[in-house]
């Protein structure tokens, strides 16, 4: 059967993460990766991109929503390296410390007939599940991504959750909403272009729109 896992990370490296991120230098990074990502540590960063995403409906425009599936444990290590030392470089040996060497993960869970199972893996890419800096590395790979979009297609309004990326379609001025829809498509091609070899790939069940349909 298919898992929903509770993790939970080592309390040593919990703290030591932790006191790094809230440094001034990592404080910095977080804000860094603002506006455009509002999923790590951005006060209210939900709340912002819902009321910007319907103010954007209302006002007769559509919205997009795309989703990375498994998104923290997918994103290739290395990737997130590559860009934590462009991102953070006075930080890279805590990662290298933390993430370099692969890591044995314990986990267990309980069968139905009550037997419980416990395994252990080796984690080898992604950010380690119940890593405190889980979201941070996501963010910090996927910062290059979510800055290439919102250049090429300035005409939209993206503002991502990690890695939600609900993006905003003003209505056309002309009412030509194949054109818009076409660069939404081309939006799309690109960020494949992007994510992917970071190991990122679209969750294509949990891609939508949301079109006000005229009446009648």
């Amino acid at each position: 059967p298919k898992l929903r896992p509770v993790n939970s990370g080592a309390l040593f490296t919990k703290d030591a993460l932790r006191l790094l991120s809230r440094s001034k230098t990592g404080m910095a990074v977080r804000k860094d990766l603002q506006p455009l990502n509002l999923g790590i540590g951005a006060p209210s960063g939900s709340e912002r991109i819902g009321l910007t995403m319907t103010g954007c409906y209302k006002a007769g425009g559509a919205v997009n929503n795309e989703d990375g599936i498994n998104g923290f444990n997918a994103t290739k290590r290395q990737a997130m390296h590559d860009s934590f030392n462009r991102v953070w470089p006075s930080a890279v040996a805590a990662l290298n410390f933390f993430y370099g060497p692969k890591c044995l993960v314990l986990y267990s869970f309980t069968l139905p007939s009550g037997e419980m199972v416990i395994e252990i893996i080796e984690s080898e890419e992604g950010a380690r599940m119940g890593c405190i800096w889980g979201s941070l590395l996501f963010g910090i790979a996927m910062k290059s991504t979510y800055e290439t979009l919102n250049a090429e297609f300035p005409e939209f309004i993206s503002v991502a959750h990690t890695d939600d990326n609900p993006v905003g379609i003003p209505a056309p001025s002309d009412g030509n909403w194949d054109r818009q829809l076409r660069r939404l498509q081309q939006r799309l091609r690109r960020y494949d272009e992007l994510a992917n070899p970071l190991g990122i790939v679209r969750n294509l069940d949990k891609s939508i729109i949301m079109l006000i349909l005229p009446p009648g």
